[in-house]
């Protein structure tokens, strides 16, 4: 078992998927990131949604919700979307208290919603109250058109309606239990840590979405801004490497969580891989 700031942590792989790979590492060329990330005929790198699972202080905390289920059969063949299970989240984490949603873009908050048997949208976790940073949940109403098909009308409307508690930069959302925000990547984007000091486990979302993305250039095509993510990644590990931090990758499909190092010439590197407990249906 692992613990970190009074929980048992576990992680839950929710669905895979595949994007672009292109568009996973913007301006750094195939001809680098093609060495050490397999793609398909259609250049589309395997990812996955790998949510975090808290246990303790009474509480019951999911972070981030993959990609949910209301999906057109084009769709599901654009994004080669598999779910692990054929529970639905509601199902799995009946008695989740607590849901910490990074951001809302589709692949982060798509489980927040659920297609009932009637047809309708349903909240998978109405009694659970929903920690988001406010800045994301208004700029979420209106995306621009670069992020309009990331925010998607079926996740929000019926979030709306959910137990929110929309946070204006860094809170203290638990006992233990701390978020920060980040902007770089989409507006109001927080990530999570989760006790403090060494031996803390850091949830960086997609500020930090792979093991891969680790050497600061690396960032997707999907950030609004570069510069910024590169600031904020590069503080991020200047932190995780000083205080040894556990670091969650919530898209990698084969690195679950490591250490951070310096390599010879002081660039950030992939330290020693960490278990994480599989929370399991």
């Amino acid at each position: 078992m692992l613990s970190a700031g009074g929980y048992e942590v576990y992680v839950f792989i929710s669905d895979r998927f595949a994007l672009d790979g292109g568009s996973m590492f913007g301006a750094v060329p195939k001809t680098l990131w093609g060495k050490e990330v397999a793609s398909d005929t259609l250049n589309r790198m395997q990812l996955c949604c790998r949510m975090l699972v808290l246990k303790g202080h009474g509480r019951l905390v999911l972070v981030d919700l993959g990609c949910g289920r209301k999906w057109s059969a084009k769709d599901y063949d654009i994004y080669k979307i598999e779910h692990t299970t054929t529970a639905q989240l509601h199902e799995v984490f009946a008695d989740a208290t607590d849901v910490i949603l990074t951001h809302l873009h589709f692949d982060h908050a798509g489980g927040a919603v659920y297609a009932g048997a009637d047809g309708m949208p349903h909240l998978s976790f109405p009694g659970a109250v929903h920690h988001i940073q406010e800045r994301n949940f208004r700029h979420a109403q209106t995306p621009s058109v670069r992020e309009k098909a990331s925010y998607l009308r079926a996740n929000l409307e019926p979030l709306s309606r959910a137990k929110l508690n929309l946070i204006s930069g860094p809170a203290e959302l638990l006992p233990g239990l701390r978020v920060f925000e980040a902007n770089g990547h989409t507006h109001g984007q927080q990530w999570v840590l989760v006790g403090e000091g060494r031996g803390a486990l850091a949830f960086p979302s997609d500020m930090l979405p792979s093991a891969h993305h680790i050497h600061l250039p690396y960032i997707t095509a999907f950030d609004l801004s570069v510069e910024q993510t590169i600031e904020e990644k590069r503080k991020f590990l200047e932190h995780a490497l000083e205080h040894e931090w556990t670091v969650v990758f919530y898209h990698d499909i084969q690195t679950p969580a490591a250490k951070i190092r310096r390599d010879n010439y002081g660039r950030f590197r992939l330290g020693a891989a960490v278990e994480i407990p599989q929370y399991y249906v």
